[in-house]
């Protein structure tokens, strides 16, 4: 019996052993926690897995030029091991591309202070060199307790991010958040703007319909400025939802929710969206400042609207391509020609006014479609609303833009006068230097391209609840998502 206790001893003690040999840096082997940098002062620290990299933070107990180290991958394991191929201490507080070497032949080197904390970052690779760093502090890092979820995630909204650390940080301790859409493959990263000693925020900008958005949130050193490659190795203290990141998807708002009241009256980003252009906000001809570009729809109507600075006796006009063709010419005469690689194949017009003004006429709107030899007229103004110091909008009806599903736009203010040129546009452009363009022309050539507009399906899947089957699509653009005609396939492939 005692015989067969010592075998199953030693398989156990086997499996336990290799199970730990993962060929990955597990662990620090140090003098930094130790009496001084002799081989008696070496002690043995398990690292934290964070994913993309490992971490450990250890205390000084004293001063030593140098400390020594070493990354292995468990205790008395030095095959592989991770250190240097020569003598040298390392440059802490920035991400080192060689000083990790797989069975580098020194063990590494750093001058350390008596009481300083020491975080020592390495990338989580398996038998090969490794990226890492080591941050010095005088303080020992807060802890990033909590990370909120947004309960919006409407197409082109912004989305703000609150942030909870556990106690008010260090004056040398800051904030940051790293987002994605493309999986990692790049990225961008914001600094933290405290609310209070222990709240901070943070705004994702509002992304296209369908974007998967990944995010998490880190702490670094004041003076460090992570990048996309660096940021995994400057990090002290981080909270990536216990490893799988926090994310959402950019989805359009429900159906029925926030369409413009057109009034000529801003109604916000929660009803508008972030605008799809924005001007350089520089004032143009005659006084004339346009400011941002917003373009929406709900069931029936596109909206298009632009934050305006004007006068009641001027033009203005949004330039729309939806397809191949298009018209060169201004469609109501001004001095201003269309040169965009795709020529506009609607440009809705419209002209300020002022009821209470005899010289500037009545506020009037029409849209003018490209025949192919000359614009076609569509008279608008029951759908359109201006205040010349505020805001312009207009609904147009789907299919009298052809029920386009993308577009790009240009919004323009001119004059009232065939002689007139552009005054002012966004995205920004061309704009007159002189009353009189009738010689010259002022050119317009430069959308905001490729602004999503319905209808695209980009989701649909049908799930069997016991007697029925529940239906769930999205597109990439529609708020009210129905009409669809959807057909039983007896075949399991072909409908």
């Amino acid at each position: 019996m005692k015989n067969y206790l010592l075998i199953i001893g030693l398989i156990l003690c086997g499996f336990s052993v290799f199970a730990q040999d993962d060929s990955k840096p597990d662990g620090l082997f140090q003098t930094v926690t130790g009496a001084d940098n002799t081989p008696g002062s070496f002690s043995q620290v398990a690292l934290t897995d964070k994913g993309v990299f490992k971490t450990v933070r250890i205390q000084a107990a004293t001063t030593q030029n140098p400390a020594y180290w070493l990354f292995n991958d468990a205790a008395g394991d030095y095959t592989p091991k991770w250190a240097r191929n020569g003598t040298g201490t390392i440059t802490i507080n920035q991400m080192n591309t060689d000083y990790a070497i797989l069975n580098g032949g020194m063990d590494g080197e750093l001058n350390i202070t008596a009481g300083k904390y020491y975080t020592f970052n390495i990338q989580n690779v398996t038998n090969v060199d490794a990226d890492m760093a080591v941050i010095e502090t005088d303080f020992l890092p807060q802890t990033i307790t909590n990370v909120t979820t947004p309960n919006s995630t409407i197409i082109n909204v912004n989305v703000t991010v609150t942030i909870t650390v556990a106690n008010t940080l260090n004056a040398n301790e800051k904030i940051w958040l790293r987002y994605t859409k493309s999986g990692w493959a790049t990225s961008q990263l914001i600094q933290a703007t405290a609310l209070n000693s222990t709240t901070y925020t943070v705004t994702i900008p509002g992304q296209s319909i369908g974007a998967a958005i990944e995010y998490y949130v880190f702490s670094t050193l004041n003076g460090l400025t992570p990048t996309h490659a660096t940021a995994d190795y400057l990090t002290l203290e981080l909270n990536n939802n216990g490893g799988t990141n926090y994310s959402y998807l950019v989805e359009n708002p429900p159906s029925g929710v926030n369409a413009p009241v057109i009034n000529g009256l801003f109604d916000g980003t929660t009803t508008w969206g972030n605008a799809v252009a924005t001007s350089d906000g520089a004032v143009g001809w005659s006084g004339v400042n346009v400011g941002s570009l917003y373009v929406t729809n709900d069931d029936d109507y596109y909206y298009f609207g632009a934050m305006v600075v004007a006068s009641d006796w001027m033009d203005w006009g949004f330039a729309i391509n939806t397809q191949a063709g298009g018209g060169s010419t201004e469609p109501w005469g001004r001095a201003i020609d269309f040169g965009h690689t795709n020529l506009p194949d609607y440009v809705i017009k419209g002209h300020f006014g002022d009821p209470n003004d005899n010289n500037s006429n009545n506020p009037y709107a029409e849209l003018r479609t490209w025949n192919g030899t000359s614009w076609d007229t569509k008279t608008y103004t029951s759908l359109m609303a201006e205040n010349e110091t505020q805001f312009v909008e207009i609904k147009i009806l789907k299919g009298d833009l052809g029920n386009a599903t993308i577009g790009d736009i240009q919004f323009y203010i001119t004059g009232n006068s065939g002689q007139h040129g552009t005054f002012d546009a966004v995205p920004n452009d061309e704009i007159a230097d002189v009353w009189d363009e009738s010689t010259t022309h002022t050119v317009l050539d430069n959308y905001q391209t490729a602004i999503p507009l319905p209808v695209e399906l980009s989701y649909f899947k049908a799930i069997q609840n016991k007697n029925t089957i529940d239906l769930h699509w999205q597109t990439l653009s529609e708020i009210n998502n129905r009409g669809f005609e959807i057909q039983k396939s007896t075949d399991g492939k072909n409908v």
